[in-house]
């Protein structure tokens, strides 16, 4: 059952709903948003951010639906614990770091599923956007699903880790080149994530899929630039950055 959200009332014409899906065997906890009215519409998965399923990204999901899309948030913290308080750095890493990727990856999968299945999203018509952390499984995503329409990853924060192990079990920024839809990539040209090396690496990679990719740089902005809850956030990066997504995803799921 959908536990619906009361806020809906203030975002006219959207259902704003926290839902569960299964995957694997567990019924992952999200964030649904979706216009009212029959039909599938394009549809989105949304990656949260490091510090969690948090009102910034329900706000995320519920702009997407205002724009027409179905967007899903997966809480990909769910089956390890988290989040920890945004305060604490080291412990949001540390929970990262137990995070399985290969099953995030396919509770990402199954996201798509969810949407698919119960007609509210067009089959061919699912892209991604994702932040940070959620960037790098919005990334997966679009690695593990060759007929992803399209992906927007905002600042992708781990797209190398100190090792590989079970649950990092590669590099995503090794498997650029398996992307198969179309990507955009968004940094702020301050962020200590996306170094020029790592977004040379990363293009690199993305050339060899042979796919439509664009970067975008952000003049003065650091990471997490788009929250406005967080200390870098960067309102004239966030005015640019935001329509330039929309203009991104209404490319390849609307057009």
């Amino acid at each position: 059952m959908a536990e619906v959200i009361d806020r809906a009332a203030t975002v006219p014409d959207v259902e704003l709903a926290h839902v569960r899906y299964p995957s694997n065997g567990y019924d992952v906890p999200a964030f649904l948003a979706r216009p009212l009215g029959s039909g599938p519409s394009p549809g989105v998965i949304v990656g949260q951010e490091a510090f969690g399923l948090t009102d910034h990204i329900e706000d995320v999901a519920a702009n997407l639906a205002r724009e027409g899309y179905v967007a899903l948030a997966p809480d990909y913290y769910a089956r390890t614990g988290g989040p920890t308080p945004r305060e604490d750095v080291p412990a949001i890493m540390a929970a990262v770091d137990r995070i399985d990727n290969p099953t995030v990856a396919g509770d990402f999968l199954n996201a798509v599923a969810y949407l698919v299945d119960r007609g509210l999203a067009a089959p061919e018509r699912v892209g991604t956007i994702g932040f940070c952390t959620g960037g790098t499984y919005s990334m997966l995503l679009a690695i593990e699903k060759p007929d992803l329409a399209c992906a927007v990853l905002f600042y992708v924060s781990q797209l190398t880790y100190p090792e590989l192990n079970e649950r990092k079990p590669y590099h995503p920024i090794d498997r650029a080149g398996d992307i198969r839809c179309p990507t955009l990539v968004i940094y702020g040209d301050e962020d200590p994530v996306g170094t020029p090396e790592r977004l040379a690496r990363l293009e690199d990679n993305l050339k060899k899929g042979s796919v439509p990719y664009e970067f975008k740089l952000y003049a003065g902005a650091n990471h997490a630039f788009l929250n406005p809850d967080a200390w870098l956030y960067h309102e004239e990066a966030a005015r640019q950055a935001w329509p330039d997504a929309l203009r991104y995803l209404a490319r390849y799921l609307k057009g």
